[in-house]
């Protein structure tokens, strides 16, 4: 008899379809897709909008936006006024930060993840950035990510502040491949498909190639970051939009 009843009308989650987040209802056959836009687990998460200033504690949800926080004491500031369209941010373990400021632009496709239930972590994103397609992994513990001001994000970005996994010599425990902080300067154009990896700072005003592979910070300014792996192919350059 339960499982007569399952066939004609329930409800489930459907948290993997096309990467997406959806309450399935299905009835007499037919299924129903609904977004969620917000899911919080834990105690103490916060939520708040910034505006002139002002702090308050979101209570709705923000359209094209998807947050996920599973953890403890965890924060997000998103400052008006912005556009998320298909974006994410998830947010697991505890004392976390991520600070999106405003912005004249799109966010189209972002997405924040403080994965692994680490803890002490931070990304943040500053003024007037846009984004066409950026995945941002900040998963090393006490670690942070941080993108400048008038940044330009193409498609099929990565940017990420740890492996994920840990590397260590034959028959050591201890990990080789510690990651910390990502840090992108202001006014850097990064083209698409670009990877950003752990330790790595960038100066303001550069240009990171497209298909770029970054393993190490870049001091100068005003250059052309660009191959596997990047290095500086043309200096004393400026981009515009």
């Amino acid at each position: 008899m339960t499982n007569i009843l399952k066939n004609i009308f329930s409800v489930f989650s459907d948290e993997n379809h096309k990467n997406k987040h959806f309450k399935v209802f299905k009835m007499l056959g037919l299924e129903l897709r609904f977004q969620i836009h917000k899911k919080i687990r834990g105690k103490n998460n916060k939520i708040f909008l910034k505006k002139d200033g002002n702090l308050e504690e979101l209570n709705g949800t923000i359209p094209g936006l998807f947050i996920f926080i599973n953890g403890e004491n965890n924060k997000i500031i998103l400052e008006e006024p912005y556009k998320f369209v298909n974006s994410a941010i998830i947010c697991e373990g505890q004392n976390n930060t991520v600070i999106i400021e405003s912005t004249k632009y799109t966010f189209e496709k972002l997405s924040v993840d403080i994965g692994h239930n680490q803890h002490n972590r931070k990304v943040h994103i500053k003024k007037n950035v846009s984004v066409v397609e950026v995945e941002i992994f900040c998963w090393a513990a006490g670690g942070t990510v941080t993108i400048g001001e008038d940044c330009m994000i193409s498609c099929g970005v990565v940017i990420s502040n740890g492996d994920g996994h840990k590397i260590t010599k034959p028959n050591s425990p201890i990990a080789i491949n510690i990651g910390y902080n990502c840090e992108i300067g202001n006014h850097v154009w990064i083209a698409q498909r670009t990877y950003i990896g752990k330790n790595v700072k960038i100066n303001d005003n550069n240009i990171i190639g497209a298909c770029s592979v970054v393993t190490k910070s870049f001091n100068e300014n005003n250059v052309v970051i660009a191959g596997n792996p990047a290095r500086i192919v043309k200096e004393d350059v400026e981009w515009h939009r």
